[in-house]
């Protein structure tokens, strides 16, 4: 199971898996995947995971679904902690969970809520952490460093729903910045259609 974007990570899954599932809120990236890379998905629903569709919970629990996967998603008013605790709830026990997340929403009390909501998995025996790595994801365009951790973990145990409200933070990311030194992503002068600076993709390096 996997965020689909369009369907690049997706893609890199195939010959590991045999059934891949994707799960957006957005109407928009599952025409970007039927157009860019059809085929991809065996099942794909445009859905919003804190409210899933009872129908829909359980044909992607009828899939036995083994593995989540997220990719740079976390953190920026994309996927919500709520949303992540949903999708990982929905994988079998034992199964595997792989994304990465920006370095700073690992920090204490950081107000995106992932830093208590993985800090709460791990203390309370319902995600083992088995790889955690930091590593320089991108440059900002004046060169800043991007640094993210690629986290892989195991489901021991459900994340109880009624704990889900613990992490809910509305007012935290939508008007932070990625890259605080990027001219274009500037919360007092960026235009109002700029969501996110843009990027020069770099190698994955471990520091």
């Amino acid at each position: 199971m996997s965020g689909p974007a369009t369907a690049w990570w997706g893609k890199s899954w195939q010959n590991r898996f045999k059934t891949i599932i994707g799960v957006d809120i957005i109407e928009e990236a599952a025409e970007a995947t039927l157009r860019d890379r059809p085929g991809i998905y065996d099942d794909y629903f445009i859905e919003d995971l804190t409210a899933l569709p009872e129908k829909v919970e359980q044909k992607i629990i009828d899939k036995n679904p083994s593995c989540m996967s997220i990719v740079a998603a976390l953190g920026f008013d994309d996927i919500p902690p709520e949303a992540f605790a949903s999708a990982y709830n929905l994988i079998t026990e034992d199964g595997w969970v792989a994304f990465n997340i920006k370095d700073e929403f690992l920090q204490d009390n950081h107000p995106s809520g992932f830093s208590k909501l993985i800090e709460e998995m791990v203390a309370s025996d319902i995600m083992d952490i088995v790889e955690n790595e930091r590593y320089q994801h991108r440059l900002c365009l004046d060169g800043t460093p991007l640094n993210y951790y690629a986290v892989v973990g195991k489901n021991r145990n459900p994340f109880p729903i009624p704990s889900w409200s613990n992490f809910s933070n509305p007012s935290c990311i939508a008007d932070k910045t990625e890259c605080a030194s990027c001219p274009k992503y500037n919360t007092k002068g960026r235009k109002p259609d700029d969501k996110r600076c843009d990027h020069i993709s770099t190698p994955v390096e471990s520091v």
